[in-house]
């Protein structure tokens, strides 16, 4: 269990660290618990979630706003997909597995979606896959109860709000949005930075992967609640990347976020050259192969091309798959030749 505390006072987080603190050795073995639901479709995870309607009734805009929490991480790469499903009353229990695939969703095999959200008192007790959970809390704003099998692969998630605080949409009281997207993180196989040196794991940092990089402050993630903070940075997107698209090693020249190189990047790595805008972000950072805050002919324009016609995490050769070749590879070319913009990373 994952939770959300109430304070008033916010702690410097460094980087994304996962789900229940692995070790670095941990986790460069690949030793840490995310979803595996076995898709035959490289670089993609599709889960479905339902939202128990009647629990948050008393909430004006409630289901418009867990929606949105939900809409928030999908759109941090095109390889994670969030549907919602239908919500099914039955609540967890080992009995409910007899029969099924052993996780829960898509929606239909009787234990809801993949990601269940609930409103329920602080008393709230649950039993299922061996384990008791209890939620009795008063302080615990939320929790996310992660169910995973014996290898650590994540089977099902239950996130639930505590409905002794009084909860709001529109910037008032507790922010359900806000508290949500923290929980959804924790159901993806994130926890809480600014915790991981006291549980004696490492911070990774969302450009480079390595680990005891400090970033910023401001992670929705953190364990503290400190008002309405519904934005996920470049950490969490990091951490979605690392675990569920580049497997661990960023995919340089893939500015698209897809874990492929394609001629779908070539105009993300012409803007970036071009763009003064500093420091370099999540996206723009992998445009710049050789990590010297540069983005230049010689080697991030090579590196890009060697990615693109080389394979690039599944590519196709560049001559192939590039929209009007002739032209954009002229401009990126032409402009790269005349300077190099100097960039700075964050």
């Amino acid at each position: 269990m994952v939770s959300i505390v109430v304070s008033v006072v916010g702690t410097n987080a460094l980087g994304f660290t996962l789900l229940d603190f692995p070790a670095s050795v941990q986790v460069a073995s690949g030793s840490y618990s995310k979803w595996d639901l076995d898709s035959t479709v490289p670089n993609l995870l599709s889960l479905s979630y339902s939202i128990d309607p009647t629990s948050f009734q008393s909430v004006s805009g409630a289901m418009a706003g867990i929606d949105s929490a939900f809409v928030s991480w999908a759109a941090t790469t095109p390889g994670l997909t969030l549907t919602p499903a239908g919500y099914d009353p039955v609540f967890n229990t080992d009995a409910n597995l007899v029969g099924t695939t052993g996780f829960e969703g898509p929606a239909g095999v009787g234990l809801g979606a993949n990601v269940d959200v609930f409103m329920v008192p602080s008393a709230y007790t649950a039993n299922f896959l061996g384990e008791h959970f209890e939620f009795n809390n008063p302080t615990v704003l939320a929790s996310a109860f992660v169910h995973t099998f014996g290898n650590g692969e994540i089977n099902t998630v239950d996130l639930y709000l505590n409905d002794s605080f009084t909860w709001a949409t529109n910037g008032s009281n507790f922010d359900i949005e806000t508290v949500v997207v923290h929980e959804i993180g924790h159901g993806l196989g994130l926890d809480h930075p600014d915790q991981a040196a006291a549980n004696g794991a490492e911070n990774y940092s969302p450009y480079t992967y390595d680990p005891g990089h400090p970033v910023s402050g401001v992670e929705t993630l953190n364990s503290l609640y400190t008002g309405v903070n519904r934005a996920l940075t470049d950490d969490e997107i990091g951490g979605i990347l690392f675990m569920y698209i580049d497997e661990g090693t960023v995919t340089k020249g893939d500015l698209t976020l897809d874990g492929l190189v394609t001629s779908n990047d070539l105009q993300p790595f012409i803007n970036t050259f071009f763009n003064q805008s500093a420091p370099l972000n999540l996206t723009e950072g992998r445009a710049d192969f050789n990590d010297d805050d540069l983005i230049t002919f010689n080697p991030d324009l090579q590196g890009f091309l060697n990615a693109l016609g080389g394979g690039g995490g599944g590519s196709q050769p560049f001559a192939v798959v590039a929209p009007e070749p002739g032209s954009l590879v002229c401009l990126l070319i032409g402009g790269l030749f005349l300077a190099s913009r100097p960039r700075r990373n964050s």
